[in-house]
C-alpha cells in the first residue's frame, strides 16, 4: 500500500520540483537582468558574512551590507554571493566596503557589482525533472495498458 502511494506521488513531486526550480531560476534571472539594466551603483559597508558548513565544505555565502540610496535612504540588505567571493570577503579583513548594484524601486534587491550568475545548469536540471516526470507518466501508462491487455490475450 505504501509503495503504491509513493509510486503515485513520484510524478507530481518531480513535476512540482521541476516547475518550482524553473520559476525560482527565472525570478533570479529577471532580478539580475533588472540590476544590470537599470541598477544603481554605490559603496556598501559589510556588516557580516554568513555561510553553511556541511562536512568540510563551506557554501551558501550571504553578505549582509548597509548602504544609502541616491535619495539618502538607509538600507540593509543580504546578498547571496558565490562561494569564492564569500570566502574572499570573509577572510580578507581589509574588505570593509564593497561595490554593489541595487534597484532604485526596491533597494533591498541588491547584488555585488560584477558578481553575475549563470543559470544554464538550473534550467537544465528543471527541464530534466519535468521531462523525467512526463516520461515516467507515459512509461507507466504504457505498462498499465500492456498489463490490462495480457489477460485478454490468454
Amino acid at each position: 500500500m505504501l509503495s503504491k502511494i509513493r509510486s503515485f506521488l513520484t510524478i507530481p513531486i518531480l513535476l512540482l520540483f521541476g516547475l518550482g526550480l524553473a520559476y525560482i531560476t527565472f525570478d533570479e534571472q529577471t532580478k539580475q537582468k533588472a540590476l544590470l539594466d537599470h541598477g544603481k551603483t554605490t559603496q556598501a559597508a559589510v556588516e557580516k558574512v554568513e555561510w553553511n558548513k556541511k562536512r568540510s565544505t563551506e557554501k551558501d555565502f550571504k553578505v549582509f551590507v548597509k548602504f544609502e540610496t541616491e535619495t539618502k535612504q538607509p538600507v540593509s540588505a543580504s546578498i547571496k554571493v558565490s562561494d569564492e567571493l564569500g570566502k574572499k570577503i570573509r577572510d580578507d579583513n581589509n574588505i570593509q566596503t564593497v561595490s554593489i548594484l541595487y534597484l532604485p524601486e526596491k533597494p533591498t534587491t541588491a547584488a555585488i557589482a560584477g558578481d553575475t550568475q549563470e543559470f544554464g545548469v538550473q534550467y537544465g536540471l528543471a527541464g530534466a525533472l519535468i521531462v523525467g516526470a512526463i516520461g515516467l507518466f507515459f512509461y507507466r501508462r504504457r505498462s498499465a495498458a500492456k498489463e490490462a491487455a495480457e489477460p485478454a490475450a490468454a
